[in-house]
């Protein structure tokens, strides 16, 4: 048993085969969210269409926000939830309606909900933001989840709120 262990350990990439288990979770993960907001017939109703982005943190900048904040982020992984609903001219109202759904079927982190539709930062950046929390075997890890109308995403990407990094 222990040769094959040491074999195991050392001719294979274990660090590739953790990745790979770690990103597939991920990735259902990821798709259980989507799965619920594609089903909701609320969403249903109002037509809403989606475009779902996922990302890493660039692990530089984790470490920055850890040294600034003094605690590990809760958004290392990220999925941004971009919407669109033709039938619905306040995009405010679908935000919401997609917040609840995330908040349903979800492990959501306490104090962890950031209205910046309604709050507004300075540089007129508006999202919403929560944290989910999941699990894989005994790992357990956050994932926030960005929510955003097509506008929003354009003027947070093209806009103001673009340049907030470059001019601190």
């Amino acid at each position: 048993m222990k040769l094959f262990s040491f074999l195991f350990l050392k001719v294979l990439p274990i660090n590739f085969l953790t990745k790979q288990f770690f990103f597939t979770n991920l990735n259902q993960t990821n798709n259980i969210i989507i799965k619920n907001l594609l089903d909701d017939p609320i969403l249903q109703y109002y037509n809403t269409s989606f475009r779902f982005q996922f990302r890493v943190k660039k692990f530089d900048r984790y470490c920055q926000k850890f040294i600034i904040n003094h605690q590990f982020p809760k958004d290392f992984f990220g999925l941004r939830i971009i919407y669109h609903s033709p039938q619905f001219s306040q995009d405010e109202f679908i935000s919401y309606l997609i917040l609840n759904n995330v908040e349903r079927n979800n492990k959501v982190v306490k104090k962890s909900y950031k209205d910046y539709i309604f709050n507004k930062k300075d540089n007129d950046y508006q999202s919403l933001h929560i944290n989910i929390f999941t699990n894989y075997f005994l790992i357990f890890y956050f994932i926030e989840i960005q929510i955003r109308s097509e506008e929003m995403d354009y003027y947070n990407n093209f806009g103001p709120p673009s340049d907030y990094y470059l001019n601190r």
